[in-house]
């Protein structure tokens, strides 16, 4: 019928068929994949570098701020600089933060990576964008749903991996021989996407209108935007009190081992691949509204999960409970709220 949907595998050849989106993909799958074979331990790596717990929050406070603080700017960069800009940029930002990372030999000097971590996230705007100009709407919560898939499927495996490679060498060990092997693998994508990747914005040569600046920038976003950034703010903020502190937990009082935790990483990874696709289809259906709020009832569940967890059968459920709003809510917010709400939870 010509007024029938594509399916799922046609949606897929739709994303993977230009250049920018096979590179973006694969330059997001490369730096997620060894991203999370050391950051899951980078609060125990603070702590072991002598900062006490008080101290990990301090600059955990500073990293939230940072976040909060270059959302809507990114997006504002994205339509004025261009994509291709922002996202190497941003993979530069986490390059520098990676190597201050590796040779940081005491906890103070931490405080700059992770500034410089969290302004790198002034790419999902541009991605988003990038990825959004190049999908049907109508399948455009499908498709973020299956590059999703893509880039977090080899997760399942990698969680494990770096907590088994902790409990082998060592914490700071093991977490400055992933540095090394993530800096490298950055610096390659940086390279890629200033080759390969083309930019989507075409700018007139005069334009029709003088520009309005950065709060006329502000009054024009939509209400949606305004909303959902209120949303991802305060959900960003109170996710950053409990979620470095999690491995703390898990750990120090429940007994974990490093490779234990990251069992339960590989399935919240799992889950959260499990539920992408099909979440992305409710969401075309039923409607975004109805998909951001479905994705928070498991995510505030987990959160208050924790509090009662004396155990790692306890954490699996939490964990699980985790990976399914993930998994929902990942492909939702770069669909509702456009280039600027950008496809995180």
């Amino acid at each position: 019928m010509r007024g029938e949907k594509p399916g799922t595998l046609g949606v897929l050849r739709e994303i993977f068929k230009t250049r920018n989106v096979s590179v973006l993909t694969t330059t997001q799958t490369l730096s997620m994949i060894l991203g999370t074979l050391w950051t899951p331990f980078q609060a125990l790596y603070i702590l072991e570098l002598g900062a006490s717990k008080q101290d990990l929050g301090l600059i955990l406070m500073l990293q939230s701020v940072t976040e909060l603080a270059v959302q809507i700017p990114g997006g504002i960069l994205t339509d004025r600089w261009g994509r291709k800009r922002v996202i190497i940029l941003s993979s530069v930002l986490r390059l520098l933060s990676a190597l201050i990372f590796l040779f940081a030999f005491r906890w103070t000097l931490i405080a700059p990576a992770l500034i410089l971590v969290s302004a790198s996230i002034i790419s999902a705007p541009a991605s988003s964008a990038l990825l959004a100009e190049s999908i049907s709407k109508d399948n455009v919560s499908t498709a973020f749903a299956a590059i999703r898939t893509v880039t977090e499927f080899p997760l399942i495996f990698t969680s494990l991996l770096g907590g088994i490679v902790i409990d082998r060498i060592g914490l700071i060990n093991g977490v400055k021989t992933m540095l090394i092997v993530y800096a490298l693998v950055t610096l390659v994508s940086v390279f890629l996407q200033w080759f390969s990747i083309t930019e989507t914005v075409v700018k007139p040569a005069e334009p029709e209108t003088p520009r309005i600046g950065i709060l006329g920038d502000f009054k024009e976003l939509s209400g949606n935007i305004w909303t959902l950034a209120i949303i991802m703010g305060i959900s960003t903020f109170a996710l950053k009190l409990i979620s470095s502190y999690t491995v703390v937990y898990a750990t120090e009082v429940i007994g974990l081992s490093i490779t234990q935790w990251e069992l339960l990483g590989m399935i919240a990874h799992l889950t959260a691949i499990l539920v992408s696709i099909p979440g992305g289809r409710v969401s075309d259906i039923m409607g975004r509204k109805t998909g951001v709020i479905l994705s928070r009832i498991p995510m505030t569940l987990a959160t208050l999960g924790y509090t009662l967890s004396s155990s790692f059968t306890h954490l699996a459920v939490v964990r699980t409970l985790n990976g399914l709003g993930s998994g929902i809510c990942a492909d939702l917010y770069g669909s509702q709220g456009g280039s600027l709400a950008g496809a995180y939870c």
